[in-house]
């Protein structure tokens, strides 16, 4: 996990709403730090106090069904998680498996009434037939269908939400969240302007949310371009630009970002969009850089 004084500034520069970190993968819990909790749920009560949704996610498996059901619950209540996504992959791609899909949503009651559960699979149903949907989808316990909306090798992510919420919706008419990515697959990467599709059709459908996976993939190859390019509910006043002074930015430190930031291609005389301003001296730019040392034209 990134050190959550420097991401949490991050988050909040790009109005993030909500975050979900996986928390458990069969009946084992995930993301602990020596063998304990204690560290998470630091993280995720900072991420809480800052105003951010936290959730979790959990591979889940069609055996043992109840213990991971109980283990579910008991995160919940130990993390302060106000919803929890379902990760249901190809381990369910077999006949008579609705069961245990029952049998697991059973559990999730008793103690998370107020969290918001999420089926989180595959985009298109009609590909993954063999997958329970049905009966995941028709219990009462289950209350989100979040699809994991990967658009790989292709460039049409506003086509592939309105396919994957066309084919849900013959099975159920719960509140869609798709989920876009955020990382690359072989030589293939989600460019900017796809992102930013991304963002638009769902927005113009008027989704309940949307998201993207991961924000590992974002932070460790320091793409801030597609941190920006998905901040759709971040809006920037026409005409606040800045223009860069001296012939070249080297900012070792910053008000929001801990660790050394080099910009070697702002120039004297580059003229910037402000995305954030902090105080008369400090502005977030395109790429999010934060940068001094500059002329305000206006706004």
């Amino acid at each position: 996990m990134p050190a959550v004084d420097w991401l949490l500034p991050v988050l909040k520069g790009v109005g993030t709403k909500w975050i979900s970190i996986k928390v458990a993968d069969g009946v084992w819990k995930y993301n602990q730090v020596d063998g304990s909790n204690k560290k998470l749920k630091e993280f995720l009560r900072a991420v809480s106090d800052a105003g951010i949704e936290v959730g979790g996610w959990h591979w889940v498996y069609p055996e043992s069904p109840g213990k991971q059901g109980d283990l579910a619950v008991v995160l919940c209540r130990e993390l302060g998680l106000k919803h929890y996504l379902l990760d249901v992959e190809y381990n369910w791609k077999k006949s008579g498996l609705g069961r245990s899909a029952n049998k697991l949503l059973d559990k999730l009651h008793d103690g998370m009434e107020a969290v918001d559960v999420g089926f989180c699979s595959y985009r298109f149903p009609n590909y993954h037939r063999a997958v329970p949907y049905r009966e995941f989808l028709d219990h009462e316990n289950m209350e989100l269908i979040v699809p994991q909306l990967y658009w790989l090798l292709a460039h049409n992510p506003a086509k592939q939400i309105r396919r994957s919420l066309a084919e849900y919706r013959k099975i159920s008419d719960k509140p869609f969240i798709p989920i876009g990515c955020t990382f690359p697959w072989g030589n293939w990467e989600p460019s900017v302007e796809e992102l930013k599709e991304f963002v638009k059709e769902a927005v113009s459908s008027e989704l309940k949310a949307y998201g993207f996976y991961s924000l590992d993939k974002i932070v460790e190859g320091k793409r801030y371009d597609w941190l920006d390019a998905i901040a759709g509910s971040v809006q920037t006043e026409p005409g606040n630009k800045i223009r860069i002074k001296v012939d070249r930015l080297n900012i070792r430190n910053s008000p929001k970002i801990a660790d050394a930031t080099d910009i070697g291609n702002l120039h004297k005389g580059a003229v910037m969009n402000v995305l954030e301003k902090l105080d008369p001296n400090w502005y977030r730019v395109e790429g999010y850089v934060w940068v001094r040392g500059t002329e305000r034209l206006n706004g």
